[in-house]
């Protein structure tokens, strides 16, 4: 068994073998990491660690939005076979919000504030 303690599946911890949604799983640790500062299964200790994923334990936060928990619950099904697929990843309600062509190099340092995608209304795409 390899694997970073944090973002190891739950059949991967079991000695269940490795698939893509193991991969996905992994996926969804980092991006609940990304929107909430920590990894969701995160303790003090790897056993801790392991338990929490073994037995699927881990919470949400209110300040996420729907699309956002979503997003998340499609990664971080328990069940592989439940576990959403990449392709569906891409087109998720979360996936299909604004999307800048590119970013100023302020972003770096402030926040980029979104507007409606004009862009799109003049190519005929609304």
């Amino acid at each position: 068994m390899c694997g970073t303690p944090n973002y190891i599946a739950p059949e991967v911890l079991a000695k269940k073998g490795h698939s893509t949604a193991s991969e996905i799983w992994s996926v969804g640790c980092m991006v609940y990491a990304l929107f909430c500062g920590s990894p969701p299964f995160e303790t003090e200790s790897v056993p801790s660690t392991y338990s929490r994923i073994s037995s699927g334990q881990w919470s949400l936060p209110p300040k996420l939005s729907p699309e956002a928990v979503s997003f998340l619950q499609t990664m971080l099904a328990m069940e592989p076979a439940l576990r959403t697929r990449v392709t569906r990843l891409l087109h998720h309600a979360f996936m299909l919000g604004p999307m800048p062509a590119s970013l100023p190099p302020s972003a770096i340092s402030v926040p980029p504030v979104f507007q409606a995608d004009s862009s799109r209304e003049e190519q005929g795409e609304s």
